[in-house]
């Protein structure tokens, strides 16, 4: 009996291995498809080149968007907090050519807009009009630098 026990106790632990090696195979197999399909179909928005008149224009949307946002937050921080969220798809649509531009220019936008977000949400006026100047001459800088 004590041979039976150490034959069944040799196989049990076989056998475990043995689906425990086909589930986490298994698993790895899947999670790996899908990482690559995922990295395959999709781009960092700082990978897009944009066109310099393309440029020219968002940043033209964005210094916009910033200026009533600055005038808004006080009076209305959902409205402001709404507008603010315009901000990140302009951007988007081309700030891979301002990060190869002027990298630190484009660390100058990504604060600016971290800044102008939180006041907008905050409701806090002054600090959202500070920050709307801040892009302007921000917005300034680059298009002394690269005119479209």
């Amino acid at each position: 009996m004590g041979k039976e026990g150490g034959v069944n106790r040799r196989f049990l632990g076989r056998a475990v291995a043995v689906l425990l090696a086909r589930v986490l195979g298994g698993a790895a197999c899947s999670s790996g498809g899908g990482k690559s399909k995922t990295t395959a179909s999709s781009s960092a928005p700082e990978d897009h080149r944009a066109p310099a008149a393309e440029v020219t224009a968002g940043l033209g949307k964005i210094n916009s968007i910033g200026a009533q946002i600055g005038l808004l937050a006080a009076a209305d921080a959902k409205a402001a907090k709404e507008l603010d969220d315009t901000i990140e798809p302009a951007w988007q649509a081309i700030e891979g050519t301002v990060r190869t531009n002027d990298k630190d220019l484009y660390i100058r936008f990504e604060d600016d807009f971290a800044t102008l977000s939180k006041a907008a949400a905050d409701g806090d006026g002054p600090k959202a009009q500070q920050a709307s100047v801040d892009i302007a001459g921000a917005v300034k800088a680059y298009l002394a630098k690269f005119p479209g």
